[in-house]
């Protein structure tokens, strides 16, 4: 499968930043501890994202490999890893395509419904679990899409299911190696179908365990662009071309909202209802 933006590993330099310095326009990547993972900046046509411990990652406004120059000591596989998941969904953003935070999964007729959802709401299992359920996973954590004419379109890129120790458990898996690895799949383009937000509630025994109903207009933007990869904020020309490409997508494609009680219990209900309206796409 063409990714569109090839790896290319470089020699390691000593010199790499371990963080930002404060300079305006760098854009600053933190975990859900609040743990800085990377900066990211955009000068004269060229971006560069460094990954601390990783290696710092650059590309030009003119696509072209995204050349990886690593920290020492070099960990090619640690920088493939990192590319895939995280650095190649950014750098497609940087350069026009748009990414949410989103696992999808491909339905029967051959078009893709996406999960949004914030750190640890679920997105990884539902694709999995749906994976086991006739549906073929198509993204893991970063769905990367683009308008095709006015059809708002699915980017498939190489990915690996990464599923957390309780998630492990949940399937009944000791490790990551007893975890199927994704099927096979001849497309590399699809139409999106729909967008489904997870949202975990409060747990509340009088609440139904899951509520999915259908967004729109401000609210559903907002929602989006909530769970959207911007790879440089300070970009006023970007994010406008940005806004008008969730514009056009919301006229084309549905929008969702799931509530789940996040209690082991209710998963199984959790993946009952999502895979029943992840069928009614077709």
């Amino acid at each position: 499968m063409s990714n569109l933006l090839p790896l290319v590993i470089s020699a390691a330099e000593d010199c790499l930043p371990a963080r930002p310095d404060g300079s305006p326009g760098v854009n600053v990547w933190s975990a859900a501890d609040g743990q800085l993972c990377a900066f990211s900046g955009s000068r004269g046509g060229h971006h560069w994202l460094h990954w601390p411990g990783v290696a710092s990652f650059r590309f030009s406004a003119d696509g072209g490999p995204v050349t990886a120059v690593p920290y020492p000591p070099p960990q090619p596989d640690v920088i493939r890893t990192t590319f895939y998941h995280s650095v190649l969904p950014l750098a497609m953003q940087a350069l026009g395509r748009e990414g949410l935070h989103a696992s999808a999964v491909s339905n029967a007729n051959g078009t893709v419904t996406g999960f949004c959802g914030k750190a640890h709401t679920g997105k990884s299992t539902l694709a999995y679990a749906l994976s086991h359920r006739g549906f073929t996973a198509w993204a893991d954590d970063a769905l990367v899409w683009e308008l095709r004419g006015d059809q708002p379109t699915a980017i498939r890129l190489p990915f690996e299911v990464r599923l957390r120790p309780p998630v492990l458990s949940f399937f009944g898996h000791e490790s990551h190696s007893d975890v199927s690895p994704p099927r096979p799949h001849t497309a590399t383009h699809a139409p999106l179908s729909a967008l489904c937000v997870l949202t975990p509630t409060r747990i509340d025994s009088g609440a139904p365990p899951v509520s999915i109903e259908r967004i729109t207009g401000a609210r559903a933007l907002t929602t989006l662009l909530d769970h959207a990869h911007c790879f440089n904020p300070y970009n006023a020309v970007r994010k406008r071309q940005m806004l008008d490409s969730y514009l056009a997508l919301l006229r084309r494609v549905p929008v969702f909202a799931a509530r789940f009680q996040p209690v082991r219990e209710f998963r199984a209900a959790l993946v009952d209802a999502i895979s029943e309206f992840a069928a009614r796409r077709n």
